[in-house]
């Protein structure tokens, strides 16, 4: 399998067969030690590996039907020894990877709870080995993904939520900036949410707006600097006409380089 994910790193199709090859070694050797979790892991991983090469192939059925496979040999692992973090890790990422491919394939309501099932995962990884950098790195693409989602699906308040977390999983300028577009597009669905009375819709899309600048402010703190990107970005639209957004893109062209 090793050899498999260096070739798909490279972008060598020749690592389909050397991913199939492994499922041949790996599957009779579980199926006679049907209790050793590193054959269990070494399957899992394998199919999930073989999942991402045939996502990009642009073979969606064939990842999602391995992505799948991959599930149904980490959640026995993940339940079996809950406080072996990196079990839970990698669970949640195959279901995030199991997750985009039925984004793009027009299933938001799957990708989601796919989504939401992998926030867990991480979390529960984390709790365990809180300092890990991979499993921090993780939980925030859930996060951005699954933020992303329940914007499409016009929930915002629980895309709000999602990217208050995503700001908070590291100290990183991308995630600052990634939350404050999420808020930033969480604005005007408050303001069409017929659920709400008008002067909350108001009130909600004002309170989304404030937000995003502040952790636009938060993002280059943190170091982010492409000024070029925060000025034609169409994810911050919404903040255009809003005073606070046009100071601090004042501020920022007086700090810039010229």
């Amino acid at each position: 399998m090793n050899l498999g994910f260096v070739l798909y790193r490279q972008n060598n199709t020749e690592c389909e067969a050397k991913f199939l090859a492994a499922l041949d070694i790996f599957q009779p050797l579980l199926a006679e030690f049907p209790n050793n979790p590193d054959y269990q892991r070494q399957l899992a991983a394998t199919y999930n590996h073989l999942g991402n090469f045939h996502r990009d192939a642009q073979r969606p059925a064939e990842a999602v039907a391995d992505f799948r496979e991959s599930l149904t040999r980490y959640e026995p692992l993940a339940e079996r020894f809950p406080l072996v973090p990196n079990y839970r890790s990698e669970l949640g990422g195959t279901l995030n990877n199991l997750a985009m491919v039925r984004l793009n394939q027009g299933e938001l309501a799957e990708a989601q709870q796919f989504l939401e099932r992998a926030v867990g995962q991480q979390r529960a990884a984390l709790q365990v080995n809180p300092r890990n950098p991979v499993y921090r790195e993780f939980l925030s693409n859930h996060y951005a993904v699954l933020a992303d989602v329940q914007v499409r699906r016009g929930q915002h308040a629980a895309a709000a939520a999602s990217a208050t977390e995503l700001a908070g999983v590291r100290a990183d300028n991308e995630d600052a900036y990634d939350a404050a577009a999420i808020f930033a597009r969480c604005a005007p669905l408050a303001e069409q949410d017929q659920a709400l009375a008008e002067d909350k819709r108001h009130e909600l899309a004002q309170g989304y707006g404030r937000q995003a600048v502040v952790l636009l402010r938060e993002a280059f703190a943190r170091g982010y600097q492409d000024l070029e990107h925060l000025q034609k970005d169409d994810d911050l639209a919404s903040l255009r006409i809003r005073p606070d957004f046009q100071m601090l893109l004042a501020e920022l062209e007086t700090k810039s380089p010229k």
